[in-house]
Formats: structure tokens, C-alpha cells, sequence
């Protein structure tokens, strides 16, 4: 499992950094859970719009809605 908190980070170094997640998991082709900490503001907004495009189906976590699961394939 891969988990990124992204309290105070700049939404850009954060956009990158979902980027890379995808990417390496996709490269390494094996299925991984993965966890982001966006709390509840733009960070969480743009890093649903970005799994969405990878044709992923991020879940808002039941009980703390400031957390994404998704498994990347």
C-alpha cells in the first residue's frame, strides 16, 4: 500500500506527485492500494478529477471524507 498525506503541500508538487503514483504502479504492472490524505479543499477536488481520467474509481473513505482509497491497476 502507498500513503501520501498532503496536508500543506502545494497543490502543483501534489498533482505531481499523483501523477508519479499512477505512473510507477502502472509501469511496475502489479495492482497496488493506495491512500491519499487530501483533507477536504482543492487538493481533494483535483486529485478525484485526476484518478477519474486514469479511468480509476477513487472512494471517498466512509467516516473520514478528507481521505481517498483507490486501487491502481
Amino acid at each position: 500500500m502507498i500513503k501520501r498525506d498532503f496536508h500543506n503541500w502545494k497543490l502543483t508538487d501534489a498533482v505531481q506527485e499523483i501523477h508519479s503514483i499512477v505512473g510507477s504502479i502502472r509501469t511496475s504492472k502489479k495492482p497496488m492500494q493506495v491512500e491519499l490524505i487530501t483533507g477536504n479543499g482543492v487538493i481533494k477536488v483535483v486529485a478525484m478529477e485526476i484518478l477519474e481520467s486514469y479511468k480509476l474509481v477513487p472512494v471517498v473513505r466512509w467516516g473520514n471524507s478528507g481521505t481517498i482509497d483507490v486501487v491502481v491497476e
